[in-house]
């Protein structure tokens, strides 16, 4: 079976990406890509690309950014729940060992299940955004397959007619932020393979069922290394926001500690929690409130810290806080 990659559509992906893509996910090493025109194959280099090499995640304070993964089943197709599986655990797994400055919180996503939803179906952002909160994650990642484009191509003419089939599959890779319960990243990848089938179908859609599972796993690979890159360098300019979670006189819980990088004594900025705006399609927000005041941390956890307000001020739980520059 003769099989010829090429670069998946993403805005950002290019040509060398797509090389180094082949190999299993943010994994060091050289690639080999075949040549479509000369069916050759050549080596490409990837050292210093890798995900923990270009995107370090420095943040002030030298903090850790908490995220969460989803993978979702959707749309119901041939692997679907297989490939939400590999999603939740090998994308959380190479953004906590490959992009500097993240805390993966592993946890979150299998004691929650599937995210809450609208009516639509769509994602709830906001109800997200408050349960991630609670654990003091800044991020939740959620990936989610496309329908597959299957279609099949006429090739040669006369006695040498025939046909190949061009497959590509998609993924969606969206990051709800906790501090206001929006989506900051909405964006979709692709990887195609061209092949022969040894079976016909004139006339008929082509199930993905019929495409060799070694094809459909290294295009989902694929995908899960572009996801991957895109989520890293998304969350590599992404501020650590922390959250309240209690509040009582001049004493606040946070719901963050040693785990991000928190230290006795740190400064804070502490930020009422804001109103809630909703949109025509029923996702609402939260804006960030105005500034309340300062405080200093005292007693710092692993993932819960007290800190002390310099003076007193109506702080309730929900409200946010920011490391002091």
């Amino acid at each position: 079976m003769d099989m010829r990659a090429s670069r998946g559509g993403a805005a950002r992906g290019v040509a060398v990406a797509a090389a180094l893509a082949a190999c299993l996910a943010f994994v060091s090493g050289c690639t080999a890509l075949r040549d479509a025109g000369k069916g050759v194959a050549r080596g490409v280099s990837d050292a210093g690309r890798s995900v923990g090499e270009v995107f370090s995640g420095g943040r002030p304070g030298g903090l850790r950014l908490p995220v969460a993964v989803f993978g979702l089943e959707e749309p119901a197709s041939a692997g679907a729940a297989e490939f939400a599986a590999l999603l939740r655990r090998q994308l959380a797994e190479q953004l906590g060992a490959r992009c500097g400055g993240l805390l993966v919180d592993r946890d979150f996503a299998q004691l929650l299940g599937t995210p809450p939803r609208l009516a639509s179906g769509a994602v709830d952002g906001h109800a997200l955004a408050l349960l991630a909160r609670g654990r003091g994650v800044n991020n939740v990642v959620v990936g989610s397959p496309l329908e597959p484009r299957i279609t099949e191509e006429k090739t040669g003419f006369w006695f040498w007619k025939g046909s190949r089939v061009r497959v590509s599959l998609g993924l969606r890779l969206e990051v709800f932020d906790a501090e206001t319960g929006g989506k900051s990243l909405d964006e979709r990848f692709w990887e195609e393979a061209v092949l022969e089938l040894e079976t016909e179908y004139p006339g008929a859609e082509i199930p993905l069922e019929a495409i060799p599972a070694a094809v459909t796993a290294t295009l989902r690979e694929r995908l899960l290394a572009q996801a991957g890159r895109g989520a890293c360098r998304h969350l590599a300019e992404t501020p650590w926001r922390g959250f309240v979670v209690a509040a009582q006189g001049r004493e606040l819980t946070v719901s963050a500690g040693r785990g991000v990088g928190l230290r006795e004594g740190m400064r804070l900025e502490v930020f009422a929690p804001g109103r809630p705006l909703a949109n025509r399609d029923g996702q609402r927000f939260l804006l960030p409130g105005a500034r309340l005041g300062e405080a200093r941390l005292r007693d710092v956890g692993e993932a819960r810290s007290v800190a002390v307000l310099d003076e007193a001020a109506a702080v309730e739980a929900g409200a946010t806080v920011r490391l002091k520059p």
